[in-house]
């Protein structure tokens, strides 16, 4: 028996000394570690392990209870046994519950060792258990591991017939998980024809735990049956309880086939002999062309079959091999071992397990690892044995070489100049090299398994103590240089690495160079005169990342302060991004050859954390050349213009990516109600149908030809856009009918995803001059938008308000549309108004359309004035679409005398008379004489009484003579445009509030809004429409009568 290292909590010596004695009788040699108070026995607990606590109940200062809970969370493991003269039933039932694992009573100490052999002995069953179960899963994981690597599929079932396992290659074949296949989920996907006869042949043998083979077709993940060879044997656990079944299947498609298509060829019997004879060559095949030596023996060991890859290897044939055996190819010194280990297999049955060499072809031993099992008759009788030989040499040669290496870096470390030490996760010194040793002063006997901080408890007074732990934390190099007073007021440079084990450290001792850089710093004083007042920045620094000084203009570049430098806060190496120290170093190495380095390019963190672009070269002076003096030349303003230049170039490929995507999604928008229409046509032409199937073809080709009209819509819409002749059919319009028509349209919508749409509407606003159709096409758009991107369950709310200022007299009405849908990322939304943009222009978009429709919203918008606005949170938080639409002015309106004199008059349709116009003098002002004459000849034609003036002078002048009913002027004419003559009308008293409508060729929103704004009762935009061109006059000249 071990000495048992065991903590005794007693405060009584004579106590102590007697438990001792009664262990010692009782044949357990232990050492004895006695404390008495709590800190005593916490410092002990973490200092040491332990393998027993005995502790008394009663203690002055410390109680049994508390030792028990902070030694069951400190090492739960160790067996923890009361020893006191206080402990009663009571108590001692009460530590049991708690933990402790047994009590024995002072006057009673005979039981101690008793009760010490037993607690040790439960507590090594418990390890034990726990080895075992991790080995148990350790042996799972490893079946799993070879069985998802298996070319075959293979499966498990339970007692109760249910299959509870399926490899890899199974779940593949099917494409169903593993959920889907366990219990009979697998049978769904076996052939109808198969079902029975596979349950059938897999229940008779499980009631009789017998072997089974059984072809049958299943499904494969693309819908295709595929004929497979199950097969199967029960399975038993060691004390030969029956288990379940285990069964490997492979896919038999291509023989099955084979033999049918002979089967018409051939007879049965000749069929079924080529099918056997077949198969037995593909299955040779695929034993020859395995990376590994497969063999088979008879039960009493006798060579029966071997690869050809394991024949070729050792230079025999199968019949040398049957008929002298391998023996001669074993090292002499393995062959009695080797053998008695086969035969040892072969009387026991169990699985043959070995590694060693055989002698190859090339005259060289070959490390094979060998591994075979025996397969059983329905009787559980061996069969044969099967088996493989797989050539390990080259792994076990790669094993030594490893082994080389290390000694070789071993080697390395000694002999190099600087000192080395390494540490493991505790920060215990595992390793130093010689010169460590020689640098340190220490040997390796007094330093190697201590802790760093204990050897060198300096090392927590400086600087750098709680980088080095965060570097070891975040797995991150660090390197400084210190001044170590301890040890003879010297400098060291130290490097410290993260190792898989904890950290390493390079160090040297470089006071002599820092004795040596000051002596320098005298020189280099002379030079600050000059740095100083350099338009470029200029550094003094070793090529190890310190700075020694540097210009105003350097310290500018990189943002920092002049204290930093002098702190040593500033260094390159670490200003410099990490891939650009690389190019720094290798920069070194051409300067260390030539002492100059031609200027590169690369960047520096500054101070802030952005990064700054500088154009570097340097020298490097001293014997070493090590000191460099750097000159930087800030980049930032050159690389601004180059991106502007990329930028450039991006936007024209974005714009013609652009182009290029729409046109796709044009096609494919197009294409797909056409292929809906058009199939159902054809069908509906060959063939008849019941009425209820009729129906439903015409409804889909009324829904895809309303789809198409749509988007052709959208198409002319924006086509009217660009070029402009996009025109409104203005009315007084009220906002929350529009509003609401809007919402009864697209509420079937929202109903399929049962989504709530929450109107909050104004019924205060007043009515706008616009067009109801395309008021409503934006309000739909924008809810039809909202119910697409808005998953199911969610919710759309639309808003209607008045904003704006009293005090300045500007209103609007503002249409908010929110959503609680998947929202718009960032980088989109500055672009979501963009005609053919689009979030999502993959083929595997979630949502069709053209990207049109926001954009067909802004200009209808802007048409009528006002603007539109998108914003979201980012993707995932909803949306949140803004229109604001200009109210009219009450000044305006007083100012004419009229009650909505800054809108337009509604147009009413055109009168079925054939001279709506008669007796209605029209004043037409244009300096183009073919507009003027094609307004005169349309006006003259509906009855009216026109006179054309060239220039705002002559209208003037003719207002003032003929008083017209009604007046058209074009804004832009030479000397006074439009909009100075409505000035001057609506001066003059006696004619301020003729109707006028504007007919001019700017037709932007912003002219609209102007030509309203300077006293214009209506905008219209060339090119002008006949019919629509008499139905303002009529309506202007009706609201003249209706004054």
């Amino acid at each position: 028996m071990k000495t048992l290292n065991i903590l005794l909590l007693e405060d009584s010596i004579l106590d102590a000394e007697l438990i001792e004695e009664y262990l010692i009788e009782g044949g357990i040699k232990c050492y004895l570690k006695r404390v008495e108070t709590r800190l005593d026995f916490i410092e002990a607990i973490e200092k040491d392990s332990f393998d027993l606590i005995l502790a008394d109940y009663s203690l002055p200062s410390f109680d049994g209870i508390s030792a028990l809970a902070i030694a069951q969370a400190r090492c739960s493991d160790v067996p923890f046994i009361f020893v006191s003269a206080t402990l009663g039933e009571e108590l001692a039932v009460e530590t049991l519950k708690n933990g402790a694992t047994d009590y024995v009573v002072k006057e009673r100490l005979g039981r101690l060792v008793p009760a010490v052999k037993r607690a040790l002995r439960e507590a090594q069953e418990r390890r034990d258990r726990l080895l075992a179960e991790a080995a148990r899963q350790e042996s799972e994981e490893r079946f799993e591991i070879m069985a998802d690597t298996a070319p075959v599929m293979i499966w498990m079932s339970d007692t109760d017939k249910l299959c509870d396992y399926f490899n890899k290659p199974w779940l593949e074949f099917t494409g169903r998980t593993l959920a889907e296949e366990i219990g009979n989920g697998w049978a769904q996907g076996v052939h109808p024809d198969d079902v029975e006869r596979c349950l059938d042949t897999y229940t008779t043998a499980f009631d009789a735990r017998l072997d089974f083979k059984i072809e049958y077709r299943l499904k494969r993940f693309d819908g295709e049956y595929r004929w497979l060879l199950d097969t199967a044997i029960p399975r038993f656990n060691a004390d030969g309880t029956f288990v379940g079944y285990i069964g490997s299947c492979i896919d038999i498609s291509d023989r099955i086939q084979a033999e049918y298509e002979r089967a018409n060829a051939l007879a049965a019997t000749q069929a079924t002999a080529n099918a056997l004879a077949a198969s037995e060559a593909r299955y040779r095949a695929i034993g020859e062309s395995i990376p590994f030596g497969v063999w088979i023996c008879n039960p009493n060991g006798s060579i029966n079959y071997l690869s050809d890859s394991f024949l070729e290897l050792i230079g025999m044939t199968l019949e040398e091999c049957q008929k002298s055996g391998l023996s001669g190819k074993l090292p002499p010194a393995d062959v009695d071992r080797t053998c008695s280990e086969w035969r040892e297999c072969i009387n026991s049955g169990s699985v043959w397990d070995c590694e060693h060499k055989f002698l190859g072809i090339d005259g060289n031993y070959h490390t094979i690892l060998s591994r075979g099992v025996p397969v059983r008759d329905s009787s559980g009788a061996i069969a044969n044995w099967v088996g493989i030989n797989l050539d390990i040499t080259e792994r076990k040669q790669t094993e030594a070489a490893l082994q080389k290496a290390s000694q070789e870096i071993v080697n390395i470390l000694e002999s190099i100049g600087d000192g080395f030490a390494s540490f493991d996760g505790e920060w215990r010194y595992t390793y130093i090299n010689r010169k460590g040793e020689e640098i340190l002063g220490k040997q390796r006997s007094q330093i190697l398994g201590k802790i760093v901080w204990e050897v060198f408890p300096e090392l927590k007074d400086t600087p750098y103590y709680e980088q080095i732990l965060q570097a070891k934390a975040e797995n991150l190099n660090f390197e400084y240089e210190h001044l170590f007073p301890p040890l003879d007021n010297r400098w060291f440079a130290l490097r410290w690495h993260p190792t898989p084990e904890g950290m390493c450290v390079y160090f040297q001792d470089i006071t002599e160079r820092k004795l040596t850089e000051a002596a320098l710093r005298a020189t280099e004083e002379k030079l600050k005169s000059f740095v100083a007042a350099a338009s470029i920045g200029i550094v003094f620094a070793d090529i190890y990342g310190s700075i020694t000084d540097a210009n105003a203009e350097f310290l500018r570049i990189v943002g920092y302060s002049r204290e930093h430098l002098r702190r040593g806060e500033l260094r390159w190496t670490e200003i410099t991004p990490p891939e650009y120290l690389p190019l720094d170093e290798q920069s070194i190495k051409e300067g260390k050859k030539t002492g100059v380095s031609p200027p590169y390019e690369k960047e520096y963190i500054r101070s802030d954390g952005s990064r700054v672009p500088v154009l570097i070269g340097f020298i490097l002076v001293g014997e070493q050349r090590e000191e460099s003096v750097a000159f930087i030349l800030d980049l930032t303003e050159r690389k601004q213009l180059e991106a502007a230049l990329h930028q450039r170039a991006e936007e024209l490929l974005q714009a013609n990516r652009l182009k290029d995507e729409f046109l796709a999604t044009l096609s494919h928008e197009l294409r797909t109600p056409l292929n809906a229409m058009l199939g159902w046509t054809q069908l509906l032409r060959s063939r008849k149908f019941d009425e209820e199937k009729t129906a439903r073809a015409l409804e889909t080709i009324d829904r895809n030809t309303k789809s198409l009209a749509a988007l052709i819509e959208d198409l002319l819409d924006v086509s009217r856009i660009i070029t402009g002749k996009l025109r409104l059919n203005l009315r007084l319009v009220d906002l929350v009918s529009v509003v609401e028509a809007a919402i009864e349209t697209v509420i079937p919508a929202a109903q399929a995803k049962s989504i709530q749409i929450i109107p909050l509407l104004d019924e205060r606003i007043e009515r706008i001059s616009g067009d109801s159709s395309r008021l409503q096409q934006v309000i739909w758009n924008l809810l039809s938008n909202a119910i697409k991107f808005t998953p199911n369950g969610g919710c759309v709310t639309i808003a209607i308000h008045r904003v704006g200022s009293e005090l300045e007299g500007n209103f609007c009405a503002e249409i908010e549309v929110t959503d609680t849908g998947q929202g718009i990322n960032p980088e989109f939304l500055p672009h979501v108004f963009d005609r053919f943009s689009q979030a999502d222009s993959t083929t595997t978009r979630s949502y069709s359309g053209l990207g049109l429709g926001l954009a067909i919203v802004r200009h209808l918008v802007e048409l009528h004035g006002g603007t539109v606005k998108a914003d979201s949170q980012g993707s995932g938080k909803g949306s949140a679409f803004t229109v604001r639409l200009p109210l009219p002015e009450r000044k305006k309106i007083e100012g004419v005398g009229v009650e909505t004199a800054s809108l337009p008059l509604p147009i009413p349709p055109q009168s079925s008379t054939d001279a709506p116009l008669q007796g209605l003098r029209v004043l037409v002002v244009d300096d183009e004489v073919d507009s003027r004459e094609f307004v005169r000849t349309v006006l003259e034609g509906s009855g009216a009484e026109v006179t054309t003036s060239a220039s705002a002078q002559e209208a003037l002048e003719a207002i003032k003579i003929l008083k017209p009913d009604v007046m058209l002027s074009d804004i832009g004419m030479p000397v006074e445009d439009g909009y100075a003559l409505i000035r001057q009308v609506r001066a003059l008293s006696d004619i301020a509030d003729i109707p006028a409508a504007a007919l001019t060729a700017y037709a932007r929103s912003e002219d609209r809004a102007r030509s309203l704004r300077e006293g214009f009762q209506i905008h219209l935009p060339k090119p002008l429409d006949s019919n629509e061109l008499v139905a303002v006059v009529v309506s202007l000249a009706g609201r003249l009568k209706s004054k």
